[in-house]
Formats: structure tokens, sequence, C-alpha cells
């Protein structure tokens, strides 16, 4: 009897072992927010995106989910001007977008620029080399729009 409850011990232990260990892998996994891929991009001029004017320079963007919203965060690149050794800086800006689909992927990333009903640039869509969807950003936007390609 004794030997039998030392194997129903022994059994449970390492079957809570095993919970414990699957567990937690699982649960780090529900809590980081999904992402898209990163992408670098040049601004020339300041441009504004949501609530934020970004400054002329080089950015990363990349598309987030934040619980339901999709996001595109742009980190600004400190280093010398290249797409091999720029490293991501600080944050610069957040801004909640939305999807529009594309019939093929696309080829080419690009931003597409507008002005907005106070004659700033502001960022109107993201297109993202590689993907099949389109970022479409909210504005108020005049009918002047411009796009820049970035490879």
């Amino acid at each position: 009897m004794r030997l039998r409850n030392q194997l129903l011990f022994m059994s449970a232990a390492l079957i809570l072992a095993l919970i414990d260990f699957t567990a937690a892998p699982l649960a780090q996994q529900a809590s980081t927010p999904a992402t898209g891929k990163k992408e670098q991009i040049i601004l020339t001029s300041e441009v504004r995106v949501g609530d934020t004017l970004l400054k002329p320079g080089d950015y990363q963007i990349q598309h987030v989910f934040e619980g339901k919203d999709h996001v595109m965060v742009f980190t600004e690149l400190v280093g010398p001007r290249s797409y091999l050794s720029p490293r991501p800086g600080k944050e610069a800006a957040r801004a909640k977008c939305t999807f529009g689909a594309t019939d093929k992927r696309i080829e080419h990333t690009q931003v597409s620029l507008g002005l907005n009903s106070s004659g700033q640039t502001v960022i109107k869509k993201i297109s993202i080399k590689g993907e099949q969807t389109e970022h479409l950003f909210e504005s108020n936007a005049a009918a002047t729009q411009s796009e820049h390609q970035h490879d």
C-alpha cells in the first residue's frame, strides 16, 4: 500500500510539473502582442501620423495588435544611413490604422502622403513589401496625394 501511495504521489507531482512547464510558455505567448513585418522608411520632410509630427529621418515601421486595435509603431533608426546597419532607437510614434485588402502581394514598400485640412502633410497609407494588405490612417485629407517608394 505504501508503494502505491508513493507512486500516486510521484505521478501527481510529475503531472503538475508538466502542466507548469507547458503553461508558462503559453501564458507568455498570450501576453505578447502579435506583430507584423518590420520595414524601413525614409521621411524627407516633417509628416504627421496620428497625433505625432515626425521629423525627417530614417524610421523602422511595424504593425502590432494592441487588444482589438491595429497600430503602426514608428521607431527612429540610429547609425549610418544604410539598410544594412541602422539600429532601432527610441519609439517616435504609435498610430491606429485599419486594413485595406489588395489583389496581389505588394512589391515595394510605399508611404502615401496627403494634406489634412490644416495643410499639414499626413501619412494616409502604408503598403509593406510582401504583404497583401495596406495600412490606412485616418485624417482630414484634401484631394492632394503623393507616394514615396522604399525598397
